[in-house]
């Protein structure tokens, strides 16, 4: 078995990877070992962990992870509320499309680090977009009529679910709360992805699914 090194921007990815990728890619012989990155390291005391809000935080513990060894190293952070001072945040809107805009942000991740043995992954447009895959995740942990209408209306706009959209009452998340205000992120988010079953999720999210071609390759 290969072992990969992933790093995570919360507990939900890190829940995710467990949960859902690893099965997936274990048969491929590909095992993926997550870490949350740290938001804030304190010599001698405690680290806080989750969360991103500089790309300083990213910077660190890609390093570290790439110099320290030789395997392969991924990333597993969200496109919706990537802060200014990524890289290539602020030249993204030169590109037309959600799927150029976020190629360009990650090749400028992998240009910034300059490691080749890293595989940067941006997710178009953050992680619930991967929950609109399928209404099976929805009627799982739903049971109102209306509610699940109003998701499924969601799942007919959009042929492609990563293309739901960023903004601040319209990014995947924040239409998951509209409907269901008790929506819990860890649990339910994984839970959702894993009824909706990841077949599902590769065939429906070009982006995602090329991720994981180059994860099977490596």
């Amino acid at each position: 078995m290969k072992q990969l090194l992933i790093l995570v921007e919360g507990q939900t990815e890190e829940a995710f990877v467990k949960e859902v990728l690893n099965p997936y890619l274990n048969p491929y012989g590909k095992h993926l070992n997550p870490t949350i990155i740290n938001t804030k390291i304190i010599r001698g005391g405690k680290n806080y962990k989750g969360g991103l809000t500089n790309y300083g935080q990213v910077r660190r513990d890609l390093f570290r992870l790439v110099q320290q060894n030789s395997l392969t190293v991924t990333t597993f952070f969200d496109y919706y509320g990537l802060p200014n001072d990524f890289p290539g945040v602020i030249t993204r809107d030169n590109f037309p499309s959600n799927q150029q805009r976020v190629s360009h942000i990650e090749q400028s991740l992998l240009d910034d680090i300059g490691s080749r043995n890293l595989i940067p992954y941006i997710q178009l447009h953050e992680f619930e977009s991967l929950l609109f895959t399928s209404m099976e995740g929805f009627q799982y942990c739903c049971q109102n009529p209306a509610q699940l209408e109003m998701f499924q209306r969601i799942i007919d706009e959009f042929s492609n679910p990563e293309d739901i959209n960023d903004g601040l009452t319209t990014a995947p998340s924040k239409r998951i709360l509209s409907i269901l205000p008790n929506y819990e992120k860890p649990f339910q988010g994984c839970m959702i992805s894993l009824v909706n079953r990841i077949e599902n999720t590769l065939e429906r999210c070009p982006h995602f699914a090329d991720w994981m071609q180059k994860l099977i390759a490596c």
